[in-house]
């Protein structure tokens, strides 16, 4: 008698029916669960024994535990950093927050503060990854479910810097910007799929604000989303550009209301390390660059000619670069414009912020360790977004593009890279086991 085959992608026909999406979220979790403890009991994590993952997961419940008991947030100084001048970190207000808030019901069953804080950031981070793999099995149900989506959850643990960011015992803003990254993604990729329509884009446009809230380098994700939606329109042509001009709008509103709800008296300062009036005027003025490109698309201005389609992005992209540069000549020069050049000369010794850039056999070692997965996943994201018969995989290659270039430089935003190259690494590892050359 034949024995029932099982395949990947779901269960096959001669196996039960594929797992629900309801299904699929509990066992990601229970997967997510276990892999955690098995690192926990046999890496060198010490959460057990009282010990977080580095000095910032302190820095970040020290100021949790501040606001917890009435010290002032978020604008206080912290007296114990950069003593005995004190020093206020603002960009990760919106993290410390979420501490703040998850720790509360754990003091109302008795727990002391510093207790309270300390299990629920202890466990905050894998949290997030399970909510942020829950929107991304909803988006990629037509291409990667039941048993891929689990098989995709393993995967994300091969992903040394990305996976890094959840960890057990690391109580740390990353694991925010990571789960807003992978929300704006699989929003993407069922946007792409035409199963996404106004509510998720002014969902996914509040993630980016969030993200933007936590961390102002979220620019470069924004960016990439905005990238992803102009070219589906300049090559896939598909109405992307209206979508756009929503998503950017949910974004500026987001960043504005937090302003006024967090800092009112400082809207118009200008600051480049967090979020600020610069940020806001940026992506308005981008905003209604492509606003203008959709309503002349409405007219049928481009229809058919890709020529003056390109010209017409380039020049609304260059305009409103033009007029932010003008109003804020340093917002090109980063986050830290006019950083003290000892600070700079310290970050240099910093590990997450080496360059990943191969000039040697250590920087050679880190360089695979980190992107062996998207490195492969290459020839599959070119094969069907040439073919154009799976446009949904232009975000992962914008994202490869993007923020592959920047990780030769720092790094760190190899994170993002593998978080852009998730999907299309599945893809790939399913279609080699299913290969018949595949040992």
């Amino acid at each position: 008698m034949n024995s029932p085959t099982i395949s990947l992608n779901g269960l096959s026909a001669h196996a039960p029916p594929t797992l629900t999406l309801r299904r699929t979220i509990l066992l990601v979790a229970a997967i997510v669960v276990a892999i955690q403890g098995l690192l926990l009991l046999t890496a060198s994590n010490g959460v057990l024994h009282g010990s977080l993952f580095d000095p910032d997961c302190y820095m970040h419940l020290q100021r949790a535990y501040r606001l917890m008991t009435g010290a002032g947030w978020p604008t206080a100084a912290d007296p114990r950093i950069n003593a005995p001048f004190g020093y206020s970190i603002h960009w990760t207000s919106l993290f410390d927050l979420l501490l703040v808030l998850g720790a509360t019901p754990l003091r109302w069953l008795g727990e002391e503060p510093h207790a309270a804080l300390y299990i629920w950031g202890s466990c905050i981070s894998p949290l997030l990854l399970i909510g942020a793999l829950a929107v991304l099995a909803w988006a990629l149900k037509p291409w990667v479910k039941g048993a891929s989506f689990l098989w995709l959850t393993v995967l994300v643990f091969t992903q040394p810097q990305f996976s890094g960011s959840f960890l057990v015992g690391r109580p740390d803003h990353h694991s925010l910007v990571m789960a807003l990254l992978i929300v704006q993604l699989a929003w993407l990729y069922a946007y792409f799929d035409r199963r996404a329509g106004f509510r998720w884009t002014c969902a996914a446009g509040v993630a980016a604000g969030l993200q933007m809230i936590t961390s102002v380098e979220a620019l470069v994700s924004v960016l990439v989303v905005a990238a992803a939606l102009a070219f589906g329109w300049l090559f896939c042509r598909q109405r992307t550009l209206a979508t756009l001009t929503v998503y950017l709008l949910a974004c500026v509103l987001t960043m504005a209301g937090w302003l006024v709800l967090t800092q009112p008296q400082d809207f118009f300062h200008l600051a480049y390390d967090r979020i600020s009036i610069v940020h806001i005027v940026a992506l308005t003025c981008g905003g209604i660059a492509i606003a203008a490109l959709a309503a002349a698309d409405a007219r049928g201005w481009f229809e058919g000619r890709m020529i003056r389609s390109a010209a017409a992005l380039t020049l609304a992209v260059a305009l409103s670069g033009s007029v932010t540069a003008l109003w804020f000549p340093d917002f090109f020069r980063g986050p830290w414009p006019h950083l003290d050049p000892v600070v700079m000369t310290w970050h240099r010794k910093i590990n997450e912020l080496q360059p990943l850039l191969p000039t040697d056999w250590s920087s050679t070692a880190q360089f695979f360790a980190q992107l062996t997965a998207p490195l492969l996943s290459i020839p599959l994201i070119l094969s069907r977004v040439r073919k154009g018969s799976q446009p949904f995989l232009l975000p992962s290659l914008i994202g490869l593009v993007v923020f592959g270039a920047i990780a030769l430089f720092q790094m760190r935003w190899s994170a993002e890279v593998q978080a852009a190259t998730l999907l299309p690494w599945t893809l790939t590892t399913r279609q080699i086991m299913r290969s018949p050359r595949a040992l």
